[in-house]
């Protein structure tokens, strides 16, 4: 079973941020995507009005396999029903799809435009 939540588990966080990204977990909160019991992924967000995306990814040993699709279209989909606007802190034509428009050195929209097509059958 495929499952994500919040945890402030800096040991967890840490852990995962580094086996990810290779760096270090900066904040007080994160999301951990677990497959069963076993986590294989990690988000940074911050939530809000404007809730803003810092990074999502998948433990190396399960990229491939569309863990990360699944789990960054369901944060995307959570934060439609809890904020105004959704910013991403990076530039990745992956959001485009979704409908973010590229602004400087991020990507934004408002979260009533964001759009799920019927690839993103997951939500």
């Amino acid at each position: 079973m495929l499952n994500m939540l919040p945890t402030n588990d800096r040991k967890l966080l840490g852990s995962m941020s580094f086996k990810i990204f290779s760096s270090p977990f900066e904040g007080d909160i994160g999301y951990i995507f677990y497959e069963d019991d076993k986590p294989i992924g990690f988000a940074k967000l911050v939530v809000g009005d404007t809730s803003i995306i810092s990074a999502i990814g998948i433990l190396p040993d399960y990229r491939g396999k569309g863990y990360g699709d699944f789990f960054t279209r369901s944060i995307l989909f959570r934060l439609t029903q809890i904020s105004r606007k959704i910013v991403v802190n990076y530039i990745d034509d992956y959001y485009l799809k979704f409908g973010f428009i590229p602004k400087d050195n991020i990507m934004e929209i408002e979260s009533y435009k964001l759009t799920f097509n019927e690839k993103n059958h997951h939500c």
